[in-house]
């Protein structure tokens, strides 16, 4: 098998298109028909990523915690204990042990797990969009949320978790905030970045600011500004043992260079951020919760423009932050005229068609479900080996 072909995204394609035109023309449906198209799409995106097979890159290390993974009642306290005080943070490892206690095949777990998610997307997606709610599950599929439920697992839940915080921002409910984040950072501990945006994202930040901070951005990534690695390679010199190793790790690999370059992707957050930065003030009209999303968005892009020199960084931060499209992509559709609504489907399709033929034409990612599987680990372990080798990645 060739390492990139775009029939390998043919499968991730047809599936963007049946919710997209499950989606359009995007009316207001009543209950009962919103429920039964609702439930179409739960079915198609559980037999696509729910019955998924070993696909994309995590599923290995996942796999591998899922075996050694004990259960309730079928393996003693002191092998649960252990296994909860291993790397994996302790959220997660409990979350673990009470599935496999109910699902102790591998992907009876996945198909559970992406049905939780699917459940608490939904009232997600209710509490802030609810006449959009089909629209912000077709962004959700475009912008991040397939390799999040995918090869993010432990993510996933974690930025699940944030998502239904938000309302604790809100009704300015510090307590119950921290309290969610907390055990967020139990499913991964990059959750920690959640803390501190209690006091950032219902602040109504001057337009002005965020201005001068995106031309900064941009220059810092257009001209290769070096200064994040200046400055963890100057903490070498105060510091020593594991974190020195991982920082000299990370500067010097070219595994995590640099993500600069002028890509699609960078012409479409140049392009969402004008957007967003015209339309905020209709947003915010439309409703006031928006604020926060609006903010999320900006540190979404910021994050990408301030830390390309390192691809760990682009790679791990901005996809914490792209729950923002989901909401506000759908009300900016529906604030713009009914001529500018065609000619934004239009690019949606466009767009989403392009994104995912760019995205999912890797060897990785040759779609398998296990209805009928086709290539077992080995094949699946071999064939990445390939494809790593392929581009020089050593492991």
């Amino acid at each position: 098998m060739p390492n990139s072909s775009v029939f390998y995204s043919f499968p991730y394609v047809f599936v963007f298109l049946i919710t997209f035109f499950l989606t359009i023309p995007i009316v207001r449906y009543d209950k009962v028909e919103l429920n039964m198209k609702l439930l179409f799409l739960f079915f198609i995106y559980f037999v696509f990523i729910g019955l998924r097979g070993y696909i994309f890159t995590d599923w290995k290390v996942y796999t591998i915690l899922f075996d050694q993974t004990p259960r309730l009642f079928f393996d003693n306290f002191a092998d649960i204990q252990d296994f909860l005080n291993s790397n994996f943070e302790k959220g997660f490892g409990l979350y673990n042990v009470l599935l496999k206690t109910i699902a102790p095949n591998w992907f009876i777990y996945q198909a559970i797990s992406f049905s939780v998610d699917f459940v608490l997307l939904y009232k997600f997606f209710e509490r802030y969009i609810p006449k959009y709610i089909l629209l912000g599950f077709l962004f959700f599929y475009i912008f991040d949320g397939l390799i999040i439920e995918i090869n993010l697992l432990r993510n996933s839940k974690a930025i699940i978790i944030f998502l239904l915080s938000l309302k604790f921002i809100d009704n300015k409910n510090i307590f119950k905030y921290f309290l969610m984040i907390l055990l967020a950072t139990m499913f991964h501990v990059t959750s920690v970045i959640f803390f501190p945006l209690y006091f950032l994202l219902n602040k109504k930040i001057n337009k002005k600011i965020i201005l001068f901070l995106f031309f900064i951005g941009n220059f810092i990534f257009l001209f290769k500004i070096r200064w994040v690695t200046n400055i963890l390679v100057g903490m070498l010199g105060f510091i020593d043992g594991r974190l020195a190793s991982l920082i000299e790790g990370y500067t010097k690999s070219e595994m995590w260079s640099s993500s600069y370059g002028i890509t699609i992707g960078y012409i479409e957050r140049t392009f969402s951020f004008i957007l967003i930065y015209i339309f905020k003030d209709k947003l915010l009209k439309l409703d006031n919760r928006n604020n926060i999303f609006i903010n999320i968005a900006y540190l979404y892009f910021f994050s990408f423009l301030f830390f390309s020199e390192m691809s760990i960084f682009t790679d791990r931060i901005p996809i914490l932050f792209s729950s923002s499209y989901w909401i506000l992509y759908p009300q900016i559709y529906s604030l713009i005229t009914k001529k500018n609504k065609y000619l934004f489907i239009f690019c949606l399709l466009l767009y989403g068609v392009l994104k995912l033929f760019v995205g999912t034409k890797t060897i990785l990612c040759v779609y398998d479900n296990v209805i009928n599987l086709t290539y077992d680990k080995m094949e699946r372990i071999k064939m990445n080996k390939k494809y790593l080798d392929y581009i020089g990645v050593k492991l």
